[in-house]
């Protein structure tokens, strides 16, 4: 009876293991933000953007057109958990940024750095109460 239960033991934990694995963890920011160009507000095409292992795997999450250099915008990204994070209970935070489209000198567009991972939250509530307000960021200081 001893010997047919420890596999049917593995058996369950490498299920629980895998649905584990399989679920991702959403996660809200919301970013403020006052975009100029020379010290003059503009108005611009903006990417709330999901940085990922590479430029080309970076992921669009909304765009958001700036008025007069204001933006304000709430966005979400779910991030897949791998096996070791799982084992070690950790819960990835994606990395946010911005990607504002307009040409200051800079190129086609300027990426900001990274939102701190401490401003992303796991309900949108929270995120819309804390913002993170990037201030004044000046377009033509090329990153």
């Amino acid at each position: 009876m001893h010997h047919t239960m420890q596999p049917l033991t593995v058996v369950l934990l490498l299920a629980v293991v895998s649905i584990s694995v399989a679920r991702q963890s959403v996660h809200y920011a919301r970013i403020l933000a006052n975009f100029q160009c020379k010290g003059v507000p503009v108005s611009a095409p903006v990417e709330f953007m999901q940085a990922n292992d590479n430029e080309a795997e970076h992921e669009h999450l909304v765009t958001i057109n700036s008025k007069d250099g204001k933006f304000d915008a709430t966005a979400h990204a779910s991030k897949k958990r791998h096996l070791g994070d799982i084992l070690t209970f950790q819960t990835l935070k994606p990395d946010f940024f911005l990607r504002i489209h307009y040409n200051c000198g800079c190129g086609e567009h300027l990426n900001t750095d990274f939102l701190p991972r401490n401003q992303a939250y796991l309900s949108e509530a929270e995120a819309i109460a804390k913002p993170f307000d990037y201030g004044i960021v000046e377009l033509s200081k090329c990153i």
